[in-house]
Parts: structure tokens; sequence; C-alpha cells
């Protein structure tokens, strides 16, 4: 906890009450800091490779400075939780290393790094992603040798599908308006793949594994 100060002031005839809350250590007296992010990353229409940060630094103490460094192009951020797409042929997954550096009131500093590849570095509720997939979508099969197939309830389809390598790569793209699609694969090498489905104003990213 910090100690609250106030302070009394009095202007003409008015009284003025001013209030300051500072931070302060823990009992032992260090502060204690540590930087820490996840993210997500997929393909937009238009090649961009489209990163969404989601920030888990902790403190002891008060974090007043949070500075993102995207380690492209000289771009930077102080938004807490930023989303950011920038060019694939400039910033290819893989290659792309952003930076979280936090700054306490008691000065304490920290950094935290983490190469940028297409998919999900952070947790999440898997039976409720599987839940809304089902709704929308079924793939399979996932391993696969020869092809993948994408099923959809409706008969009706409005869709997108983009397959990468796992360093951001563009190996399919299709548009899908019927209720099945079957992509080939055949001829790509053993190897995860990362498939992107556009549908319903929703984004799901999928591992797929060729054997």
């Amino acid at each position: 906890m910090g100690s609250l100060k106030i302070y009394l002031l009095k202007y003409s005839k008015y009284l003025i009450i001013v209030c300051f809350l500072f931070s302060k250590p823990s009992a032992n007296g260090q502060v204690t800091c540590s930087a820490n992010f996840c993210y997500e990353a997929v393909l937009d229409s238009i090649g961009n490779i489209c990163v969404t940060y989601h920030n888990f630094s902790t403190s002891n103490d008060s974090i007043t400075q949070y500075v993102w460094d995207f380690g492209c192009e000289g771009i930077s951020s102080s938004i807490f939780e930023p989303t950011i797409c920038l060019p694939i042929s400039s910033c290819p997954p893989g290659t792309t290393y952003t930076e979280l550096h936090i700054q306490t009131f008691n000065g304490c500093v920290n950094t935290y790094g983490d190469t940028i590849f297409l998919g999900s570095t952070c947790p999440t509720s898997i039976n409720e992603i599987n839940t809304e997939e089902k709704e929308l979508f079924a793939l399979y099969p996932n391993p696969a040798n020869n092809e993948i197939n994408i099923v959809f309830p409706d008969s009706e389809v409005s869709a997108n599908i983009t397959l990468c390598s796992t360093y951001g790569q563009i190996l399919i793209t299709e548009k899908i308006s019927s209720a099945k699609k079957t992509i080939d694969i055949s001829l790509l090498p053993k190897g995860l793949y990362i498939l992107t489905i556009s549908v319903k104003e929703n984004i799901f990213t999928k591992i797929i594994i060729k054997e």
C-alpha cells in the first residue's frame, strides 16, 4: 500500500483539499517488477502481420511507464496493450523481436522480449474456443497427409483462408463461398503450417500438421 498525504490550501475564501497518493516498496524495502506479455499474430487481407499484445507485467510498486519496441522500422508505443499491423515484407515473422520496457514509481526497471511468429502465445480457454469454432466451421483431418477439409453449417458462406509457413510465407489464399472446401497440401513439405480462417467477422488461427 502507498501512503496518502492530504494538504489543505486556502485560496481567497475557498479551502482547497489536495490529496497525493505515494507508492512505497514492500515491507522488506525491496521494489520488484517483472515485464511480461503474450501476443496473437495473424495476417490481414493485404499481407500485413497484425499483432495484438496482452500485457501481464507485475510489480509491488506502481508501474508508471510502458514502452514497446516492436523491432521493425523504428516503431514504438506507450499504450498498455497495443495492436499493430506491420508490412510482412519488411517485418517477417521469425525475425521481428518485440521488447516491452517497464518502469515503476520508485525506479524499478525491467524488460521482456519475444520473437513474433504467426499464431498465439497467450493462454486460452480451449473449451470456449472449440465451442465457437464448432458453431462456425469444422476442420479435418489434422494432422493431414494430402488434403484438409473445411466444412461450414450454412450452404451460403463468405469466408477467406490463408495458409502460411511459420515464417510468414503465404502458400495458399482462397475465398470460400460453399459449405465445404478441400485444400490440397500434398506438395507441401512435412511440418507445421498456420491456417487463418476469416468468417462472420471472426478470425481463427489453426496450427496444421502436415505428415
